[in-house]
């Protein structure tokens, strides 16, 4: 909940310190690409929600609207003949349903590849930076990976910023 989101942004910002505090190009960088991957993820993730949440609760309520019809027939006695559209009708509902369902979770999951492909693409610009530092004699490879292994320690669980509602 809203601790998680707490402690991903605390180590968001002492990353981004660290890195501003060592080379201000480095910061940055960072920060654009931490920016970049916030406002994306969030924007894709509410926009995933407004494409399928209504669509999920209608159709949940008419398969639920369904069952309780099924219900009421019960207690008539024309429920030994209405039977096999009943159920027809529940069936198609639900398989209705269970698609929207497919969709929103594919749509979601899709989204968290994105978001993971993004981090990683940032990272790996981090990386190419930091070697050229490293070529220009600015940082050892050792203080590099340090730089590395802080910021990945402290900014990977932007991937999931989005995901939850706090």
């Amino acid at each position: 909940g809203i601790h998680e989101l707490m402690f991903t942004g605390i180590g968001t910002i002492t990353a981004l310190i660290v890195f501003i505090k060592f080379d201000w190009k480095l910061g940055l960088i960072a920060a654009a690409f931490i920016t970049l991957i916030l406002f994306i993820g969030i924007k894709s993730y509410i926009l995933n929600n407004r494409a399928f949440i209504h669509y999920s609760i209608n159709a949940e309520d008419r398969v639920k609207n369904i069952g309780l019809e099924n219900l009421a027939q019960i207690t008539l006695i024309r429920s030994t003949f209405a039977g096999n559209e009943a159920n027809r009708k529940l069936r198609h509902f639900t398989q209705k349903s269970m698609f929207i369902e497919r969709a929103s979770w594919s749509t979601f999951y899709l989204l968290n590849m994105f978001m993971r492909m993004l981090y990683f693409g940032m990272l790996f610009f981090l990386i190419l930076y930091l070697f050229s530092m490293i070529k220009e004699g600015i940082v050892t490879p050792i203080l590099a990976t340090t730089l590395l292994i802080t910021f990945f320690n402290g900014t990977y669980e932007i991937t999931k910023v989005g995901r939850r509602v706090y």
